[in-house]
């Protein structure tokens, strides 16, 4: 049976007549043929061309069926694919008994292939496999078939040439390539429930052994491929780098070990590992190098840094490769485009949730910023800045010093001068009547709040009890406030009408920098802090100063979490070491990866999919939600107490 090919994609019989011709040798056909066989394998296919179509039209001879197929063949080679195809479909009408039949079928559905006619090519390969004995063609033909049920046609379709086929051989054969194709996507289940239902029955011998191939290479775990680009510094092994790089990688090696241990797993990972040795050029170099040598990348962790981030989103973008950066702060990485995660949030992000906590959450309303002059402070300094204004706070001084300064004295005499007629204050020491009691919650005061500080005769701001328009509305109420008399140069007097302060430091060392003058000052507010007051030696050391700190941060570790007493076992086992900051950053980043492979994400659309959909991944060191612009806004609340950091709460 042949199937044979026309544009209605119907497979039926094709009758065979058998065409009473005496075939006569002809010397000067030989002479011409070899002439032009020579000239084709000289690649000189413009003469060979000529000669082989001036065969065809003499008379049948002993090599005008070979003239038709190499004048096919010769239509190929030249980029005429429609000329090949209307040569070999011509050869097949008019000799249906040659033993070059099967080669034609090969030469036809190459040509409809490259002519992009991928059913049609499909099934004059098809027609091959029915009826070659040759080795060379047959193998060549499933090369071919695998790739055009892989690349060119969809699954419907491919379902659907299966079952209008009534050919078994031909449905086995179908069903094995589709199969494959769905392993190939790694889509392994479904691929193994559909060829179980050739494999158990009993099948012919003729693609026995491709379908027994096939089924066996699907029995195996399939590989996602994950690139991990870390400063591993191999050429420089006492830069201070390699423990950063390091780290990250045996964290993510811990996750992917866990996960390839199930052996009940249809999936197992496997890692491409670069090292940027913490230069943006050589990231990029292997970056770009990384999606060429390996077209099977489902994702890419890393780079770690900034400034190398920038160059290979760019990269990832344009390839349309899914790159995450585990602990690159800057701004804009991920807005390079779609594909491009920040599993760290961003400095834009850290002065939007610190503006938050003050005014949301501390109810602060007089703030001031007391910065390093570097970019990333300023970032978070405009932010904050920005975000606090349209809550409602009110910035009274914005103040930058050199970094690296130790003397601070400047700003904080000026944030006394400022303070110092800041804010007027009311006292209820005196009794209230109600009707003053109703005006001032009906303005906004939480009725159990004026109840404490009438119970306690308490003074307050009036910016602290109504808002940044406190003098007005204390006006408006017929409230009597007045101003405490601050002598600003003398520190005995508390300045306590700047209700918070934040404080972008650039290491944990500038704490014993900041405090004691904060405090030698006497300035009495809330210190606002980024992540970079998470350091509890400094902290300890400062206790005596520190009555009144919050501060945000993107990495807390409960030691009582079981998640994190199983880490650092297991991480001491392997690594004969207790874990690092970094570490847990390289675990949780791919744990998270895992969860999303685990819950379907085996591909990268389907994964990059999933990774705009993270709200509230619960890691060991912090949690991950990606904003619209993928970027991390997730930070844990803390705060020092009784000598130690505790958190108080998540923000987003």
């Amino acid at each position: 049976m042949i199937l044979k090919v026309y544009k209605t994609l119907i497979i039926f019989v094709l009758p065979i007549s058998v065409i009473a011709q005496v075939i006569k040798f002809n010397n000067e056909a030989e002479i011409y043929f070899s002439k032009a066989i020579e000239k084709f394998e000289e690649s000189n296919y413009d003469s060979s061309l000529i000669i082989f179509e001036s065969l065809i039209n003499l008379p049948v001879n002993h090599r005008s069926t070979a003239s038709w197929i190499m004048l096919s063949k010769n239509y190929q080679k030249l980029g005429k694919y429609k000329e090949s195809i209307e040569i070999a479909k011509e050869f097949l009408n008019k000799f249906p008994q040659s033993s070059y039949i099967d080669d034609t079928y090969f030469t036809l559905g190459y040509s409809q292939y490259k002519d992009g006619d991928y059913i049609n090519s499909f099934y004059s390969l098809l027609n091959l496999m029915m009826i070659t004995n040759d080795k060379k063609l047959y193998r060549n033909a499933i090369t071919l078939l695998k790739i055009i049920s892989s690349e060119k046609l969809s699954d419907d379709v491919l379902k659907n040439i299966a079952h209008k086929n009534e050919n078994k051989e031909i449905y086995d054969l179908i069903i094995a390539l589709y199969s494959k194709k769905l392993y190939d996507s790694g889509n392994v289940k479904a691929s193994r429930d559909f060829l179980r239902r050739v494999i158990e029955r009993p099948t012919s011998n003729k693609f026995r052994d491709f379908v027994s191939e096939i089924w066996k290479i699907i029995q195996n775990k399939f590989q996602l491929e994950v690139g991990v680009l870390v400063p591993l510094m191999s050429n420089y092994s006492d830069s201070p780098f390699s423990e950063v790089g390091n780290d990250i990688l045996a964290g993510i090696k811990m996750s992917v070990e866990e996960f390839n241990s199930n052996q009940i797993s249809d999936y197992e990972i496997v890692l491409d590992i670069r090292d940027t040795e913490r230069m943006p050029s050589k990231a990029a170099n292997e970056f770009k190098n990384l999606i060429e040598q390996n077209d099977k990348i489902l994702c890419v962790i890393g780079p770690v840094f900034s400034n190398e981030a920038f160059l290979c989103a760019e990269l990832a973008q344009k390839n349309k490769i899914i790159m995450i950066t585990p602990t690159a702060t800057a701004n804009g990485i991920a807005s390079i485009g779609n594909f491009i995660f920040q599993a760290n949030p961003d400095y834009k992000n850290r002065g939007l949730a610190l503006a938050r906590i003050a005014v949301k959450y501390l109810k602060l309303i007089n703030l001031a910023v007391i910065a390093p002059d570097e970019q990333s402070s300023r970032s978070v300094v405009e932010n904050f800045i920005k975000e606090a204004t349209e809550l409602g706070a009110n910035i009274v001084s914005t103040q930058y010093y050199e970094k690296n300064a130790q003397d601070l004295s400047e700003q904080f005499l000026n944030l006394r001068k400022i303070g110092a007629n800041l804010e007027p204050i009311i006292s209820f020491s005196n009794k209230i009547n109600t009707l003053s009691k109703i005006k001032i919650i009906r303005a906004g005061v939480d009725a159990k709040f004026l109840d404490s500080l009438i119970e306690s005769g308490s003074s307050i701001g009036v910016n602290r009890l109504f808002g940044k328009r406190g003098r007005t509305i204390a006006d408006s109420l017929g409230i009597v406030y007045s101003y405490q008399n601050y002598y600003t140069d003398s520190s005995d007097f508390e300045v306590n009408s700047i209700h918070g302060i934040l404080f972008p430091i650039s290491s944990p060392e500038d704490i014993s920098i900041i405090v004691p003058q904060l405090s030698y000052y006497n300035i009495k507010t809330v210190i606002l802090g980024t992540s970079e007051w998470y350091d509890e030696n400094e902290l300890k050391k400062n206790r005596n100063y520190l009555d009144n700190i919050v501060f945000i941060s993107e990495f807390y570790i409960n030691e009582g979490d079981e998640r994190n007493k199983n880490f650092i076992e297991n991480y001491k086992i392997k690594y004969k070491n207790l874990p690092t900051k970094h570490s847990y950053y390289g675990y949780d980043i791919m744990n998270l990866i895992i969860t999303l492979i685990k819950q379907g994400s085996i591909n990268s659309e389907l994964l990059r999919k999933s990774l705009l959909e993270v709200r509230d991944f619960n890691t060991i060191h912090s949690k991950i939600t990606f904003s619209d612009e993928r970027v991390n806004t997730q930070f844990n609340i803390l705060k020092f107490s009784n000598g130690k950091i505790q958190k108080v709460g998540d923000i987003k």
